[in-house]
């Protein structure tokens, strides 16, 4: 195998090579060039805590800072194509569920309605953002049609259903709940 690239892009390239090697010898697709995101928290215990939401590479290599809040930052998430990040932040005193833009750096607010806003998910296809929504009173597992921003309500329980995660065809949402009196998926 021979690999070739910029001296400037050395890591990219390095990565690239070792999911090529790893995929050669496994059969399994590398994690070499993946991308992490994470919430930084410092200074916890004092008044003066501060949150940052941080990608890195996925060794932690090349930490960048992409947003730094007085106020709690969660529950990031990637768009399947990369190029846009969910996350919930408490800037505004509520929760509220918020889409980034990675190459511009844009950001809009995609759910802030009463109550809790949280855990935003992307289908595999990009096209639905499942949330945790408690805007009829109860937290309920809604999704989002990204391009038109409409919501359908998909669980309606007195259970507190929350964290939903897609299939890896789209094609269901696993969940967590307390229904059963323990949470459990």
């Amino acid at each position: 195998m021979q690999v070739s690239g910029e001296p400037r892009s050395f890591v990219d390239v390095a990565h690239g090579a070792a999911d090529a090697i790893f995929e050669h010898l496994t059969g399994i697709r590398g994690i070499f060039s993946t991308k992490v995101l994470y919430v930084l928290v410092t200074d916890r215990a004092t008044e003066n805590a501060e949150f940052s939401l941080v990608r890195s590479d996925w060794d932690g290599a090349r930490e960048t800072v992409l947003l730094k809040s007085s106020q709690p930052l969660m529950s990031p998430s990637w768009s399947p194509d990369g190029r846009q990040i969910s996350y919930v932040s408490f800037a505004s005193g509520n929760s509220a569920i918020h889409v980034m833009d990675l190459e511009s750096g844009e950001v809009e607010v995609v759910a802030e309605y009463e109550g809790v806003n949280s855990a935003p998910s992307y289908s595999p296809d990009g096209s639905l953002m499942a949330m945790t929504l408690s805007r009829s009173g109860n937290p309920e597992i809604y999704t989002m049609d990204i391009q038109e921003r409409s919501l359908r309500q998909v669980t309606d329980h007195h259970a507190i259903d929350t964290e939903p995660s897609w299939s890896t065809d789209g094609t269901k949402l696993l969940f967590t709940s307390d229904r059963s009196g323990t949470v459990q998926i």
